[in-house]
């Protein structure tokens, strides 16, 4: 494979995992909101779960796009 399409290949998979950051961003955001807005204890409970599950995908999905731009240099 060429430099240029590697290049490429690589300028596409992060933008893939950006996107998908960005997504998780915004679902993080709406369980923040969940959580306060909950008047029920077992929906305050679910909304920190959900946070939480969230915090662990984001976390690992930050972790994918540094190792993507590592491969950049």
């Amino acid at each position: 494979m060429s430099r240029r399409r590697a290049k490429r290949a690589l300028a596409r998979r992060l933008a893939s995992a950006g996107e998908e950051l960005n997504g998780l961003r915004n679902c993080l955001r709406a369980a923040y909101d969940a959580f306060n807005t909950a008047a029920d204890e077992r929906m305050v409970e679910a909304a920190i779960y959900e946070i939480n599950a969230l915090r662990s995908r984001y976390d690992s999905q930050l972790l994918s796009c540094k190792s993507i731009c590592s491969e950049e240099t």
